[in-house]
């Protein structure tokens, strides 16, 4: 038996990763709810209202835009809500490609347990308008 859970993406799917794409944009986290959830003080569930999607075959998609000290980043969550399975990076560029993401995954991303032993979690995390130079001055919410 394969690892592996195929992911399609069709009109519904597409629909919905527009809905929670523009939830994320219209809501962004403030820095100081930011600093709540690094420190423990408050849970992931407290921002992910409406932003959060499980695509057909167990693949869970978060959202949101977070405000952070050197601007407003996107940061996206690829979960499989199975045990031990964990997304390809190809289901992970092709959400990541209907959300509208810029940079290459392998540029903006990190594993990390996700709700629970066995479960893994992708994050990619991009400035809003795709711009990581050292020498931005400005960032567009």
């Amino acid at each position: 038996m394969s690892s592996m859970l195929p992911l399609v993406i069709g009109p519904e799917e597409r629909a919905a990763l527009k809905q929670i794409a523009a939830a994320a944009a219209a809501d962004p986290v403030p820095l100081e709810v930011v600093q709540g959830l690094t420190t423990g003080e408050l849970m992931p569930e407290a921002v992910n209202q409406g932003k959060k999607l499980t695509i057909p075959m167990g693949f869970v998609v978060v959202l949101t835009h977070e405000h952070q000290v050197g601007g407003v980043l996107r940061h996206l969550s690829v979960s499989i809500d199975l045990p031990g399975r964990v997304p390809h990076p190809e289901a992970v560029r092709m959400i990541m490609e209907e959300i509208g993401f810029v940079l290459p995954l392998e540029k903006c991303f990190w594993w990390e347990e996700a709700c629970g032993p066995g479960r893994v979690a992708i994050n990619v995390v991009e400035p809003v308008d795709g711009d990581w130079s050292p020498h931005r001055t400005k960032v567009s919410a």
